[in-house]
Formats: structure tokens, C-alpha cells, sequence
């Protein structure tokens, strides 16, 4: 006799309830760093960060958290949201004023998914920065900072699988996992960057980084297949899966097969005495990066921008654990007759037989060798137009590569500074499937004090329901020595 899974009739409210939460989980926890509102407001020293060539035009800027006073009444901000696929209005629908998820609104959503959908979170805590004029060619930056990169892909036939079961449209078809996993680090990095003008129209400019790691869980190997035969619903496993993790919190001492014993042995302990400043402190995990940028001036109207960040690497040494799991398994059915007769005995021992099998075929097992994982690469490339004094025109391209695929962007700004205090951008972004993100960024200059908010997509404060990316930035710059700015978007 054979027992399927989600057979069509059972706990539906309770499943109906799971997807929703779910979903309404992946909608509301997505974040991607953008910024894009900012990369042509040379004038803020923020843009210096998406592209290393860019002078600011004063001859002393600096800021972070560690600020005394300005630093801590007006802290840097940094909050993003995007992903690829769902908004709150794809899991939701009102009726009669009331939210509402049914069969319809959950299934609508799952039409919806892609193959394999990424949600994601980067955010930064900046301690301290600045840039400083070194002469009329060479303008120099610092800057240190806590980062978090936060990235969760899932396949679509997991959703399909949790709503309707393996015995509907999956019915015959080879289910597939892969893609599904967590990339996550938390690290911190020191930066030191270097623009020099190379001639009156190119400057370039590099910031060398040195990251130090403090905790990572990181997919190193996603591949899971699952097949029900619709003749016999025979099901057939394969999967190929390795998990990287390194942090403070949590030690595996043991995970592997005990062929004498035909059981699966593990061992763990939680390390009761770690204090936050263990793992903030932490430098066992270290790791190189760099940003590269270039701005051309074709003539006095026209630059081009293009900048590359993030590349680099971190080795984790710190309590490295990887766990794996590869092999093939081929489940035929289930003898339920000691269940049928109430033999709890003879049952108790057929559960355990197939749950030894499976682990054995499995091969479950724990390694403790370092390992390292890669930062996120961006690349940005576009160009202005300055049409008049205090207004320019820009576009700018953004590729961002996660699991070898690139996630595209495209920005169209209008890039002003209307008087010596206070300018403004206005952008119109294509990114994640969505078509609705209308930016704003304001900067006010106040003697030495610089304040700026900013948002690629402000509209999703507006209107919420239909946002798949929503971010904010804002904070103080001190700035001092500050030349007469020449335009919105030229070359200082």
C-alpha cells in the first residue's frame, strides 16, 4: 500500500495558513542594497561609495556614527527592500475593506513566481568616514563600516509543492529543489580610497577594502529532485547538498553514519559564555575586496560613469563547519499493516528501518575546514547630460551578480542643484519585474552641515501594497572648504 503526501483533502486551513505566512514573510523580509537615486549627486559624499572615481567638491568631508554629537542625534539610516517576484497585493486582496487570502489570492501569487526567486538584504552600519583633497588631482577617502548581506533563493515547485501536493500538477513530473538556499554574512570592512584625475577628461579611482568575517551561513551545493510516478507513485530522490557555516554561537561536534549501529550519531553544544563583544571584535575571518570606478568627460555636457564594487573575497576560519548530504533513494511504497493491526511494536521498528535506510543512502556527514565565500559584485555604467547649469539629465545601468546570473537594473534621473543649499534628484528605476519605482533624493547644506534623504522607490511608502522595492537612506555629512559647485552632475 502506498501513502502520498498532501493527499487532496487533507489539512487545507492549516496549509492554507502556512503559504500564506509564507508568502506574506517573503513579501515584507527582502532587501538589495540600490542607491541609485544617489550615484550622480557627486556633491554628497555617499556616491563615492558606488563609484571610487567621483571627487566631492569640498576639500574636507566626514561622518559615521562615531561623529560626536551629529553622529548619534542623526544617525546614517541605510533600509532596503526589493524582490523579484510578489507584492503585498499578489498575496492579498480586499474584501469589503477586509484583507483577505483564499485559494485564489495564493494561487494568483504562485502563477506568479519565477523558476527560482531571490529575495535578499544588504545593510550597512557606518562608524566612520571621510575624504579629503589631497590636491587638484588626488582627493583621498577612509571609511569603516558593518555590513550584512543577506540572500535567500527558492524554487517555485516548493510553493507549488507545500499548496497543492505531489499528486496534482507535479503528478509524473520530476519536482526540482534546486536553488534553494541562504547566503548570509556579517563582516566588517575598512576602506581606503584613492580618485586621481589622469587628464582633463578621465579620473579614475580604486578603494582597496580588508573585511574581516564575523559570522556566514553560506549554500555552497543546492541540487534536490523528487519524482512521484503516476503509474505507481513510486518516489524517486536525488540530491547533491552542502551547507557552509561559520560562527560563535553554535559548534556540530559529530554528524555521521554509524554503519555498526545502523544509526545516524549526533553531537552538538551551544557556547553559553559568548558576549557580543566576542563576535564584534572577532578578526579570525579575514577577507580582501575593491571598488573600481571611471568617469570620462566627453565634452563640457556629456560624462561617462562606470564603476564595478564589491569584488573580493572572506576565508572563514572561525568554528568552520560543513555539512553535506548526496544520494539517490527510491521509495516504493510503505508496509502499514502492523499499523492497520495497532502492532505499535512491529510498526515502531518499520519506522525506524526506513528512516536508517534513508540516512544511510544519504550519507549525511560534517567537515571543519575553512572555506571561503564571495561578496556580491556590482557593476554600474552610464552617462549625463548637462543641460543647463543647475540641471542634468542622467542614465545609468546596474548588473548584479548572484549564482553566476546577472539582476538588472536601469535608472533614468534628473539631477538638479537649484541653490547653494539644497538639491534634488528625481529618478524612474526598471528593476526586480517592476515598473513603478519613482525615486527622490533631497540634500540640504547648512554652513558645514549636509543632510540628505533618499529613496529609489518612494512611491512604495505611498502605496505599499504594490511595492516589490521600497528603500531609504538618509544621515549627516560635515563638509568643509566646499568650491562653488558647477553643475548637477560634473566632474569636481
Amino acid at each position: 500500500m502506498k501513502i502520498m503526501i498532501f493527499k487532496n483533502g487533507g489539512e487545507v486551513v492549516m496549509k492554507k495558513v502556512y503559504i500564506s505566512l509564507f508568502l506574506l514573510f517573503s513579501v515584507y523580509f527582502s532587501v538589495a542594497q540600490q542607491n541609485l537615486s544617489l550615484y550622480y549627486q557627486t556633491w554628497l559624499p555617499q556616491s563615492t561609495e558606488l563609484n571610487p572615481a567621483i571627487q566631492n567638491n569640498c576639500k574636507l568631508y566626514f561622518g559615521g556614527l562615531l561623529l560626536p554629537l551629529a553622529g548619534q542625534l542623526v544617525p546614517n539610516v541605510h533600509f532596503n527592500y526589493s524582490n523579484n517576484y510578489l507584492s503585498y497585493k499578489d498575496v492579498v486582496r480586499l474584501e469589503n475593506g477586509v484583507p483577505t487570502i483564499d485559494n485564489s489570492t495564493i494561487e494568483n501569487a504562485i502563477s506568479k513566481v519565477k523558476h527560482v526567486n531571490y529575495l535578499a538584504v544588504e545593510s550597512e552600519l557606518p562608524f566612520l568616514y571621510g575624504g579629503y583633497r589631497f590636491n587638484d588631482k588626488l582627493y583621498l577617502t577612509l571609511g569603516i563600516a558593518d555590513k550584512v548581506d543577506f540572500k535567500y533563493s527558492m524554487p517555485r515547485d516548493l510553493l507549488i509543492l507545500a499548496w497543492e501536493g505531489n499528486g496534482k500538477s507535479l503528478l509524473g513530473k520530476t519536482i526540482d529543489f534546486t536553488g534553494l538556499g541562504v547566503d548570509a554574512s556579517y563582516y566588517r570592512e575598512f576602506k581606503i580610497g584613492a580618485s586621481y584625475k589622469i587628464n582633463d577628461k578621465l579620473t579614475l579611482g580604486i578603494s582597496p577594502k580588508l573585511l574581516f568575517g564575523k559570522a556566514n551561513i553560506n549554500t555552497q551545493k543546492s541540487t534536490i529532485t523528487w519524482e512521484t510516478k503516476s503509474d505507481d507513485y513510486t518516489y524517486i530522490f536525488h540530491t547533491d547538498w552542502e551547507v557552509n557555516i561559520s560562527q560563535p554561537v553554535y559548534t556540530i561536534e559529530q554528524m555521521d553514519y554509524d554503519y555498526e549501529g545502523d544509526s545516524l550519531i549526533y553531537k552538538d553544544t551551544i557556547n553559553e559564555k559568548i558576549s557580543p563583544k566576542q563576535v564584534i571584535f572577532n578578526n579570525k575571518n579575514f577577507g580582501l575586496g575593491v571598488d573600481l570606478g571611471a568617469i570620462y568627460k566627453v565634452n563640457d555636457k556629456v560624462n561617462v560613469y562606470a564603476s564595478i564594487i564589491d569584488l573580493g573575497y572572506i576565508k572563514w576560519k572561525d568554528n568552520p563547519q560543513t555539512l553535506k548530504v548526496q544520494g539517490d533513494f527510491v521509495y516504493d511504497g510503505y508496509d502499514v499493516r502492523p499499523f492497520l493491526e495497532q502492532n505499535d511494536s512491529l510498526n515502531q521498528a518499520n519506522a525506524d528501518n526506513y528512516r536508517d535506510s534513508v540516512i544511510h543512502i544519504f550519507e549525511p556527514s560534517l567537515q571543519k575546514d575553512k572555506y571561503v565565500t564571495y561578496l556580491t559584485p556590482k557593476f554600474y555604467i552610464g552617462g549625463t547630460y548637462q543641460w543647463k547649469e543647475y540641471l542634468g539629465f542622467g542614465m545609468l545601468a546596474r548588473f548584479e551578480m548572484y549564482k553566476y546570473i546577472l539582476h538588472p537594473s536601469l535608472t533614468l534621473s534628473a539631477n538638479s542643484r537649484l541653490t547653494k543649499w539644497f538639491g534634488a534628484t528625481l529618478s524612474y528605476t526598471m528593476m526586480n519585474n517592476s515598473y513603478t519605482n519613482i525615486g527622490l533624493a533631497f540634500i540640504f547644506k547648512l554652513g558645514p552641515v549636509q543632510w540628505f534623504l533618499a529613496s529609489d522607490n518612494f512611491w512604495g511608502f505611498i502605496w505599499p501594497q504594490s511595492a516589490r522595492n521600497v528603500n531609504l537612506r538618509m544621515g549627516i555629512n560635515l563638509k568643509f572648504g566646499c568650491k562653488k559647485y558647477e553643475g548637477a552632475t560634473l566632474i569636481h
